[in-house]
């Protein structure tokens, strides 16, 4: 192996994935560190999602909202909102994230291609590209997202995970047919008409 994925990997975290590594290393499951990456990454991707979940319950608490509802309060649903946070949003899911999994021990790279692979879903699930229908039951596509970013208050608290395995047990997802419903909040404080 050449090491340029770890280099992108530590260049990427700004030197955090190096840290978390030698922190890590070999993690509380050294035998999770040895799995090779068509074995690891799709157990990365359902932990992760799995805490993306709850912290995205968590993130529409009262309690963190006022952090949330930056990133909600966008009125044109595009992949631009993807990335429109509160950088304490930003980092503390950072942490909720990538800390247990790489406690866990799982390789810096296949974490890394893991956050490639949801910032790339995201990016999707924010947009107004074509999805087949069938595979939003599956996977969050843009029909399933907008319904989470809705303003109709009957809408909230819905469609939180990318998997929607997770919102079919814990009984919040939800997938209709009105694709086009209004999304932002109601509130002044966040509606600022930048995106």
């Amino acid at each position: 192996a050449t090491g340029l994925l770890r280099m992108l990997t530590i260049l990427m975290s700004c030197g955090l994935a190096a840290i978390v590594d030698n922190v890590s290393d070999p993690g509380w499951f050294p035998a999770v560190r040895a799995l090779p990456l068509p074995v690891s990454l799709p157990a990365i991707f359902l932990l992760n999602d799995l805490l993306w979940y709850w912290l995205h319950r968590l993130l529409h608490s009262p309690l963190m909202w006022p952090l949330h509802a930056i990133h909600h309060a966008s009125e044109d649903l595009t992949q631009m909102t993807n990335s429109r946070h509160h950088p304490l949003e930003g980092f503390f899911g950072g942490l909720w994230l990538s800390l247990p999994l790489a406690l866990l021990g799982f390789a810096p790279e296949a974490l890394m291609l893991n956050g490639i692979l949801v910032t790339a879903l995201g990016l999707i699930g924010h947009s107004t590209l074509p999805f087949p229908r069938w595979l939003e039951y599956y996977l969050g596509g843009p029909r399933v997202h907008r319904i989470h970013h809705a303003r109709d208050k009957a809408l909230h608290d819905r469609n939180f995970a990318v998997l929607t395995i997770w919102d079919r047990i814990f009984g919040t997802f939800l997938l209709r047919d009105d694709s086009r419903a209004d999304t932002g909040v109601d509130d002044p404080r966040y509606e600022t008409g930048r995106p």
